[in-house]
C-alpha cells in the first residue's frame, strides 16, 4: 500500500491549493474566529482515532452554521488537500 500512498500524495501535491501546505507539526489551518471547519470534522469528532487529530481548542467557539465562504467547493478542496498532505508528512516522519 505504500507505493499507492506515495503516488497519491505525489499527484495531490501538484494540485492547486497544495502550494501553501503546512509542513510543520501544527495542524494546517487559516482559522479565523471559529471558522474553517469542514463538514466531516463534526462527523469524525467523536471517533477514538480523532482525539489527537485536531488542536485541543478546535471545537471551541464553533459556529452553529458552517462559514458560507467555506461551503465553496474550491475552498473545501484546498483545505482537504492541505490536511491530507499534512497527514502524509506525519506518516513519513514516523516511518523507518
Amino acid at each position: 500500500p505504500w507505493m499507492q500512498l506515495i503516488r497519491f500524495l505525489n499527484n495531490l501535491i501538484r494540485l492547486p491549493g497544495a502550494e501553501s501546505s503546512n509542513w510543520t507539526s501544527e495542524f494546517p489551518h487559516e482559522r479565523r474566529d471559529g471558522s474553517e471547519h469542514c463538514p466531516e470534522d463534526f462527523l469524525s469528532r467523536g471517533q477514538i482515532w480523532s482525539h489527537s487529530y485536531w488542536p485541543a481548542d478546535w471545537f471551541d467557539d464553533v459556529r452553529s452554521n458552517l462559514d458560507p465562504e467555506l461551503s465553496c467547493a474550491a475552498r473545501l478542496k484546498k483545505i482537504r488537500i492541505q490536511r491530507i498532505l499534512w497527514l502524509g508528512v506525519k506518516i513519513a516522519r514516523v516511518s523507518p
